[in-house]
Parts: structure tokens; sequence; C-alpha cells
């Protein structure tokens, strides 16, 4: 019997595109939507910079990106959320989404009238002027 031959020519070249979607659809099916959702976020959030890292899982929690001067976090019930300076500061010293925070729930907002970033969270809120500094609320 003759040995099996293999034609070493591809069937058709490998685009940016097909490794991107591989990179997508792997065994968890949050990773198709949490990717999209997290660039999507970060495109209404130029400031946040360039990645400077590829998205991870964070244990069944959710999805997080890392950009130059912020981050852009994603969970199935809250969708994506961009989270930046000394709000997104205080909430990773406290250990992130297991601090007693939890994963944030909106992106920071900004209240002119009082002059302070605002980020909401699962369990509290992160609170930063430039006159009081950080607050931390829990609800």
């Amino acid at each position: 019997m003759p040995a099996a031959t293999i034609d070493p020519r591809p069937v058709r070249s490998v685009s940016w595109s097909d490794f991107q979607k591989a990179v997508r659809f792997g065994a968890d099916p949050d990773t198709v939507v949490a990717v999209a959702e997290i660039t999507a976020k970060r495109a209404q959030h130029r400031g946040l910079g360039e990645p400077v890292g590829p998205h991870a899982r964070l244990g069944g929690v959710g999805y997080l990106r890392e950009y130059e001067r912020g981050l852009v976090f994603w969970t199935r019930e809250h969708g994506a959320s961009a989270l930046h300076g000394m709000v997104r500061d205080v909430w990773d010293l406290l250990g992130r989404e297991r601090s007693v925070l939890g994963a944030p729930i909106g992106d920071l907002e900004y209240d002119a009238a009082l002059e302070e970033w605002i980020g909401r969270f699962e369990r509290g809120r992160v609170r930063w002027s430039s006159a009081i500094g950080p607050q931390v609320e829990l609800d």
C-alpha cells in the first residue's frame, strides 16, 4: 500500500481576521461578547490610550483590558465600563473585582457642580476630587 501524501499547499491563506475570530471564539462563550463590547467601549473613550496587554478573563467574574491611561471591565450583568484616574487607582488598591466594592457597573462620571469623579460599583462608590481626595462609600 503506498504511503499517503499530504499536499503542503494551503487551501487558502490565513488572514488577521481569521486569527482574531479564532481568539474570540474559544471555549468560553462570553469571550465573543466581552471582546466586542470592550473594544466598542474603548472606542467611546479614546483618552484611555492604546492597549497595554490582551483581554484577560477574571475568574468567572468578567473580562478586563488595560490601556495606557485606564481600563475597560466587562461583566455579563453590567456590560462594559471604563475606569481611569484616581477612581481606578483606588479600586485597584482595594482589590479590584474581589474588593468590598465588587465590579464596576457603569462608566466613570464627572459631577461638574461638585468637581468630583464618581465610580459606581456593585456594592458602593468611589468618589474623588482634588479638594477632598478619595472617598469610598459602601451600600
